[in-house]
């Protein structure tokens, strides 16, 4: 019996084809559209990422200076996609980070119409100084974002090229008023994908500044340098830093026109733009000038050099006495140069010079020769040379007077008596705390400043006068001042006075009386091993030295940031390895820097926000800030330099206006919390741990020179942060529930708006909080049972009031 046909699984068969045929179509509309898309914002993530790691390319060039050796930053020129079961992502993106530029002689710097003043004029006589140099460039590779930029990192500036514009990303740093600051760039590197490891290490460096002037204002000092940018481009970034003056007519600004002077070919087709900054003339500048180096085919060797004298040029001195003439060779960068052998001859007049010629240079470029006076009286010449070089610009000359002398301890003087000096190493305690070798040959004595703040300096007269009248001065009361400043000898024909130390360095003290006088310097030493309690301000009268005062009131200076302005400060803390206590701050060039003990400093990052505030982690020696790009940031002092993240679905970089520190805020758990203020004013923190952020709700928080902010600490009801609010009232803010306690509304004295100190002042179970006032007055704020007191322990006008107090 035949059997009919059967289709009824057709519809079956059909349905499963349509259906892989829609998941066919899914899958490839998947690929075609939303992973090209999640891959270019990997891309664009990666693109920023590698402009921020430029930024510190950058910083690490721009501060080699004072960088002290090498600095190393890790550019990621490629990146990944992220894993894909089914679906396919495209080869890897591999950018390319090279140098441009540093081959070719015609990219140089240009110097023109700069004049030394003093010893420099020799070197710096007028003439164009040309230094070559190049940048680097960044060429994306990426696969689907095609408009990616090329990111060029050159004369201070990171800028991305796109098609059809051009964007400046930081703030330039050649100009900052009257301080002109130019890095050379030299080597060769290329690096295509992975991670470009670029060191830069100093091949001329130092902090040395000098000052150059023009001697025409109808052609001023200029500035000349090849770039990719233009006239108006330059002119739009000066503006922006408030450097171009064209109008002369602006204050602090000294640019006064930018200009064109021709072009450069490259190799490449391409064409670049000689452009040329004017200054304002019968001004005198401060100029830096150093030499980095990145990858091979750098070039160590120097150009030129030239000798500048590193003691006074002009010696008066006794028969028979002897004087260290110092000398400092420096290569064409101003820079010192180590290990160069040198010659010294009298060429006029009698004395001999006890160092043999050949005396190379130590590392800071310098060289003493020990001149030894006559018996008798005379006028000498000594010249100080680079040995065996000819030609100009390779010596110094020192003018030595010789008179006279008679009496104990060296003397002078053309009336009834002599005036003598006593051994000052006998007339100060403890033993050993000045030390005067081979005294009275050699009148120099040094103090160890750790022991004496004050040194007793005694004259006397012979044959012994009663009764005469003394003066006491000295040649540099930065370093230290005499008190009393006159009075009469007693009965043994003596009279004395205290030298008061104020820092490290020499300082000639000179006694008179009748008509003969003598002096003696003091070479002052280790003054500054400062204990805890004390406070850091910026001193109101030079914005570049930093000072402090103790709770008795007496002040101190602590270092000067080699004539470039400190804007704010952050809290006094031991921040290395150490047992002295550092002030770490932000100066205007941009610089987080930490000024140590003995009065020197050190940069520790740049790219700094200018108007931000800082904060300490003392127990892991780290320092956060906020960079230029407003991401908060921890550089560990000698270590990394690393942004704060925290997570939030992925992982992100915390981004705000000041940085106020770390305090555990966890379950107590001692780990650190960073602590800081959004760009909103929302005080935040993120847990150490969990690396979870929480943020309150805002605060009025004032700005000076940089933010309002102190340190967090337990005042006696848990963790609190001490800021100064926009209406400049000291108020207490809880960084886990945003709550505010106003502890300090009065006008009398009235707070200035920047950072606030926190210390135990009286040395009670609790902090105290000091702040600058609105007069430059330092006060301190102190609680009692709950109720907060406020003391002035300086007169007016010692502290700047932006800087605030650390």
């Amino acid at each position: 019996m035949p059997f009919g046909s059967d289709d009824r699984a057709a519809a079956v068969q059909v349905g499963a084809i349509v259906l892989f045929a829609f998941v066919i179509i899914a899958i490839t509309a998947y690929q075609a559209s939303v992973v090209p898309n999640q891959n270019e914002a990997v891309e664009f993530n990666h693109n920023q990422e590698v402009q921020r790691q430029l930024a510190d390319l950058q910083g690490a060039v721009g501060s080699t200076p004072a960088a002290g050796g090498a600095r190393t930053v890790v550019v990621e020129a490629s990146t990944g996609y992220p894993a894909r079961t089914i679906f396919v992502n495209p080869p890897r993106p591999t950018g390319r980070l090279r140098t441009v530029g540093t081959g070719r002689e015609a990219v140089a710097i240009e110097v023109r119409n700069a004049t030394g003043t003093g010893e420099t004029s020799d070197f710096w006589d007028g003439r164009t100084h040309n230094y070559s140099t190049g940048g680097f460039a960044f060429d994306p590779n990426y696969n689907v974002y095609a408009e990616a930029p090329r990111t060029f990192v050159s004369y201070s500036l990171v800028y991305n090229e796109f098609a059809d514009d051009t964007i400046v990303v930081n703030s330039q740093s050649l100009f900052d008023g009257r301080r002109i600051s130019l890095v050379a760039l030299n080597g060769s590197y290329d690096e295509q994908g992975g991670a470009a490891s670029v060191t830069v290490r100093p091949v001329s460096a130092s902090t040395n500044r000098i000052s150059v002037e023009t001697e025409s204002t109808s052609d001023p000092l200029s500035v000349a340098i090849v770039t990719r940018l233009t006239v108006g481009q330059w002119e739009r970034v000066l503006d922006a830093a408030g450097e171009y003056d064209p109008g002369n007519n602006t204050a602090n600004a000294y640019v006064t026109a930018v200009r064109k002077k021709g072009e450069v070919d490259l190799p490449s087709g391409q064409t670049l733009n000689r452009i040329e900054f004017v200054l304002e003339g019968g001004t005198t500048y401060s100029l830096s000038l150093a030499k980095a180096g990145v990858g091979t085919n750098v070039n160590a060797t120097p150009a030129d050099r030239y000798v500048t004298t590193a003691s006074a040029k002009n010696v008066s001195t006794t028969a028979g006495a002897k004087e260290t003439l110092t000398v400092e060779v420096r290569d064409e960068f101003n820079n010192p140069l180590s290990g160069v052998p040198m010659n010294a001859t009298i060429e006029n007049g009698q004395g001999s010079i006890v160092e043999p010629n050949g005396t190379k240079t130590g590392n800071d470029g310098r060289v003493g020769f020990t001149y030894e006076a006559p018996d008798a009286k005379t006028d000498a010449r000594v010249n100080v040379s680079i040995a065996k070089a000819g030609g100009e610009m390779t010596a110094a000359t020192f003018n030595v007077s010789v008179s006279k002398a008679s009496g104990g301890g060296g003397g002078g003087g053309n009336g009834a008596y002599n005036v003598t000096l006593r051994n000052v190493s006998e007339t100060n305690s403890p033993t050993g705390a000045v030390s005067c070798p081979n005294w009275p040959t050699n009148r120099t004595c040094i103090v160890d400043g750790s022991q004496l703040s004050t040194v007793n300096v005694t004259m006397g007269t012979s044959p012994t006068a009663v009764g005469a009248s003394v003066s006491w001065a000295v040649n540099d009361t930065a370093v230290a001042t005499v008190d009393p400043e006159s009075g009469e000898t007693q009965g043994n024909g003596e009279n004395s006075t205290d030298v008061t130390l104020n820092q490290n360095g020499d300082v000639v003290v000179f006694a008179s009386s009748g008509a003969g006088g003598n002096r003696t310097t003091l070479r002052v030493t280790n003054l500054n091993a400062f204990g805890p309690v004390s406070v850091a301000f910026v001193d109101a009268n030079d914005n570049s030295v930093l000072r402090l005062v103790d709770p008795s009131g007496q002040f101190q200076t602590l270092g000067d940031n080699g004539g470039a302005s400190v804007l704010y400060v952050g809290a006094k803390r031991n921040l290395d390895a150490d047992s002295d206590l550092e002030v770490p701050y932000v100066d205007g060039n941009g610089e987080l820097r930490l000024m140590q003990a003995d009065g020197t400093a050190m940069t520790l990052t740049s790219n700094v926000k200018t108007d931000g505030g800082i904060g300490v982690d003392a127990a892991n020696d780290a320092v956060f800030y906020v960079n230029s790009g407003g991401d908060v940031r921890r550089k560990v002092v000698g270590g990394s330099d690393t942004a704060v993240t925290y997570v939030q679905g992925s992982s992100k970089t915390a981004s705000g206006i000041a940085a106020a520190g770390a305090a555990d805020l966890g379950p107590n758990d001692a780990d650190p919390d960073p602590i800081y203020f959004t760009s909103t004013n929302r005080i935040a923190y993120i847990d150490g741990d969990t690396r979870t952020r929480s943020k309150i709700d805002p605060v009025t928080l004032g700005q000076g020179n940089g933010y309002a902010v102190g340190s967090p600490a337990n005042f006696g009801s848990g963790v609190r942060v001490p800021i100064v609010d926009s209406n400049q009232n000291v108020v207490l803010v809880d960084p886990t529930n945003g709550d505010v306690n106003t502890i300090y509304s009065g006008t009398s004295p009235t707070p200035a708006l920047g950072p606030l100190a926190v210390v135990n002042w009286d040395g009670d179970a609790e902090e105290e909080i000091l702040f600058v006032t609105s007069n430059g007055e330092i006060a301190v704020l102190d609680q009692s049972g709950g109720t907060w007191s406020v003391t002035i322990v300086t007169g007016g006008g010692e502290g700047t009031t932006g800087g605030g107090a650390g």
